[in-house]
């Protein structure tokens, strides 16, 4: 079997994700936000803070997509994957451990340590190939 779809599947599926979330978060957070969330998003400086998370977002997706097409930005790309969908899952563990659980969350929660633990394990195979071959 090809692995390379495989290996740079994780990628792909991110990079969509999270410019769709950031594009969510962003595009009018004081619209938008309240149909999904129980917060009201009145001040300008709140909203700044969504809009700057979706440039943030929508630039790590795009990396990520970027990394999947171009072999060389590949590990980079899994890298920062591997962090920001683990730091992801890891701040929602804690907010489940101090704030309490949360339905909406869960879902988010773990497609975020799969994707985080899908690209270790890319990473991880990565490493064993290159040792392999040297």
């Amino acid at each position: 079997m090809n692995e390379q779809p495989m290996k740079n599947l994780h990628l792909t599926l991110s990079g969509v994700g999270i410019i769709c979330i950031g594009i969510v978060y962003g595009i009018d957070p004081a619209s938008v936000l309240p149909r999904f969330f129980n917060f009201d998003i009145s001040s300008t400086e709140l909203q700044n803070v969504f809009r700057a998370i979706m440039g943030l977002y929508i630039a790590f997706g795009l990396f990520w997509l970027y990394g999947a097409r171009k072999v060389e930005y590949w590990k980079p790309a899994t890298i920062t994957n591997t962090f920001f969908m683990g730091g992801l899952a890891l701040g929602r563990l804690v907010s489940f451990i101090l704030d309490g659980f949360s339905n909406q969350f869960f879902i988010g929660f773990v497609l975020e340590l799969l994707l985080a633990i899908w690209a270790f394990v890319n990473l991880r195979n990565e490493y064993k190939r290159n040792e392999t071959n040297s």
